[in-house]
């Protein structure tokens, strides 16, 4: 199954009460970063479409989120240890702050120690309250089998090489040549859902100003919340048109 479309089952099944609370997410080896990307992606889209949140900008700073990597004093990469589990149940015993589902993501879980892996067993098995743990892991590494026995294992598939069109590029030079809201509307009205989906990503690049991804996030937030009221496709692109309109044609 492609990545955005394992993001999407995944959203219909928390909409459904039927999300899990553990997932092993499998992709190639060298693709860490992608596997990252993945997981951020996956944690916005459920706060912004199932519980309607804002969403901050710096995600890990969420305080609903246990985002960890470990590492040592000088800022290299090392084993899990006993006293980062303290770290994760201080956490858990916390009520949520104001999601009711949390997560959990836990970084090179390849370089988990079996006494670590068991102390985790317990809370795996009956985690506290609403949570979600999410790990990245890649081919080639051996995780411990008590563990992945308690997961559900999800394999995700990206391209090596090519990449999938993206529009964000394609509108930004449509823009600064003019483009016309007609032309933006034939164009994109069937392309409403990638659109979407690059755009709310769009806020983490580091082409535009904090301020201007702060409220392209509101607005396209706003947009998904017009899906209750059965705000049509048309009427959302418009707004969408506007708001970059604004930005791009001036260069901005």
């Amino acid at each position: 199954m492609k990545a955005h479309e394992l993001q999407t089952a995944l959203l219909r099944a928390a909409q459904a009460g039927r999300l899990g609370h553990f997932f092993i997410l499998e992709g190639r080896a060298g693709q860490e970063d992608k596997a990252l990307e993945w997981i951020e992606t996956l944690v916005r889209r459920y706060w912004s479409e199932v519980e309607g949140l804002k969403v901050p900008l710096e995600l890990k700073n969420d305080p609903d989120l246990w985002w960890f990597k470990p590492l040592d004093a000088e800022g290299e990469e090392r084993d899990y240890r006993l006293e980062d589990l303290d770290e994760l149940k201080k956490f858990l015993s916390y009520r949520p702050i104001r999601a009711r589902r949390r997560f959990v993501v836990m970084e090179n879980v390849k370089d988990m120690t079996k006494a670590v892996g068991n102390q985790l067993l317990k809370t795996l098995e009956e985690p506290e309250g609403e949570v979600v743990f999410l790990w990245p892991h890649l081919q080639g590494h051996q995780l411990l089998p008590t563990l992945v026995s308690r997961a559900q294992n999800l394999r995700l598939a990206w391209p090596l090489e090519s990449k999938p069109p993206q529009l964000i590029p394609e509108l930004r030079k449509k823009f600064s040549q003019g483009l016309t809201l007609a032309s933006f509307l034939e164009d994109y009205k069937k392309q409403w859902p990638q659109l979407l989906q690059e755009l709310l990503t769009y806020e983490a690049s580091e082409d535009a100003p904090a301020s201007v991804k702060q409220e392209l996030l509101e607005l396209l937030q706003e947009s998904q919340k017009a899906d209750v009221f059965n705000q049509s496709v048309t009427t959302r692109l418009v707004g969408v048109y506007a708001f970059l309109g604004h930005r791009w044609s001036s260069g901005r």
